[in-house]
């Protein structure tokens, strides 16, 4: 671990019409059509709410009773078949066990998040639900996960997730000992995830990371240390969501050493990020364990990243701050790791809605502690650190006073706060000379960039329905 004063980081709601996914993949096989194992004819139209891949599928219903216990349920799970749909009907069960999944085309589905829950109080290892490779073209919606020792549902190495209507929470203090992701998937291609809630994670509560092609919209954070995460991904569409209390709103970034290098390619439009100043209770090997609480977005090492018509609002710390990798570690090599790129490039703001926040900094993170220590030195009439932070590390040889292109739109009348890091200062904690390079000076940074292309998927799953959710609920 390294250790310097401003590591800022460390390795429902509304009904849709659920539109299926028009993914340019090869359909699933077909099931027989023998009902056993109590299995029902599916009374819906399958178009209705599952891939379209499947749609031609002779699917069967698979009901979870209440007086099944987990061994039961974890049973059906192994003896899923392609295009299967395992139907919680209401109720509640005390899940002893992990739950896993391997077969394609398969719906998990409840009565909705206040009928259906499992929950997974008391376990001492694994995670609730475990979706792995070979179950392509999955959904998962309509139910509660509660209090599992890991992550909640986690889908790796698929293609074609749909996870809509869920609500994974920990229902007990914010502790460390939570499990670390609500929704994890990770290193899938093609997803949507939407109308989900995700409360007290130790790490975050949306996540996505190493997927390609990815649609988040209308989901609920709260009270997690990082509210939505996007990490080393290509494509994504973040949109009409809302954090709110959390430690940190939201994260753009890009970490070395994983399979999908250096993620490219996110919009972040239409959410709202409101008062994340809730307690940071991640474990302290963990990426967000240095994040001042009150930070509303950090972009951090990542490429082509516009955000657009977001409202931020009262995030003590910071509303928005773009860094590079080396201020999270400045005694990376990279001479040793040539294809992870630690420069936040190409990263255009416009539009967007700042008020409050900056003006009680966590002193409880290094980076929060030097937020204050500066937040008076700040223009005068600005008794708070400005709504837009970057840092300015640039590669030796870059010429030009935005080499990095980073862009603030003209509509912004606001104050920045230009870091002008020196590292050499940062790495001898040299405060005094930290402090003499700061600038407030917005002319170099006043430009545009071409619009960031929009992921294919958002065509695939079209308009849907929803809004974004109130943080005044």
């Amino acid at each position: 671990m390294v250790d310097h004063p401003f590591r800022l980081i460390r390795a429902g709601l509304l009904a849709c019409i659920a539109l299926p996914l028009a993914l340019a993949l090869p359909a699933c096989g077909d099931d027989d059509d023998d009902v056993d194992g109590g299995a029902t004819e599916l009374p819906l139209n399958p178009n209705d709410h599952h891939h379209e891949a499947c749609a031609d599928m002779d699917r069967r219903v698979v009901p979870v009773t209440t007086d099944m216990d987990t061994d039961a349920i974890f049973q059906l799970f192994v003896d899923a078949e392609p295009g299967d749909i395992i139907h919680f009907e209401a109720g509640r069960w005390q899940m002893e066990r992990e739950l896993s999944l391997d077969a394609p085309c398969v719906v998990l589905k409840g009565a909705g998040t206040t009928e259906t829950i499992l929950d997974w109080e008391g376990t001492t290892s694994g995670k609730g639900i475990f979706v792995g490779t070979g179950a392509d073209h999955f959904t998962a919606e309509d139910f509660t996960i509660l209090n599992t020792f890991d992550n909640g549902l986690e889908v790796r190495g698929t293609e074609g997730i749909i996870m809509r209507r869920l609500h994974v929470e920990w229902t007990g203090d914010a502790a460390s000992s939570n499990g670390r992701y609500a929704v994890y998937p990770v290193e899938c291609r093609n997803l949507l995830m939407e109308h989900n809630v995700a409360r007290r994670a130790s790490d975050a509560g949306i996540y996505v990371g190493q997927c390609h092609n990815a649609v988040i919209r209308w989901n609920v954070a709260e009270e997690n240390v990082s509210g939505i995460q996007v990490e080393n991904t290509l494509g994504a569409e973040v949109y009409e969501n809302l954090s709110i209390n959390n430690t940190l709103g939201f994260l753009v970034h890009d970490l070395p050493n994983l399979a999908t290098t250096n993620g490219l390619d996110t919009r972040v439009y239409r959410n709202a990020v409101i008062a994340n100043n809730f307690q940071n209770f991640a474990n302290d090997f963990d990426l967000a364990f240095n994040v001042p609480s009150g930070t509303g977005m950090i972009v951090l090492a990542r490429d082509n990243v516009e955000i657009f018509d977001n409202v931020f609002e009262d995030n003590r710390s910071v509303n928005f701050a773009a860094v590079n990798y080396l201020l999270l570690n400045p005694d990376f090599d990279m001479g040793s790791n040539p294809d992870f790129d630690v420069y936040p490039r190409r990263i255009h703001l416009y539009d967007n809605t700042f008020s409050g926040g900056g003006d009680n900094p966590d002193i409880g993170r290094d980076l929060g502690f030097f937020l204050a220590a500066i937040r008076l030195q700040q223009p005068a009439g600005l008794d708070r650190i400005p709504d837009i932070v970057f840092d300015n590390i640039a590669p030796a040889d870059s010429t030009g006073d935005n080499p990095l292109q980073f862009c603030i739109g003209d509509d912004y009348d606001g104050h920045v706060l230009n870091l002008n890091m020196d590292l050499e200062a940062l790495i001898a904690e040299d405060i005094a000379t930290l402090s003499a390079n700061l600038d407030n000076e917005i002319a170099p940074y006043r430009c545009s960039l071409d619009p960031v292309p929009e992921t294919p998927m958002l065509e695939t799953v079209g308009p849907g329905e929803g809004t974004r959710p109130d943080h005044n609920r």
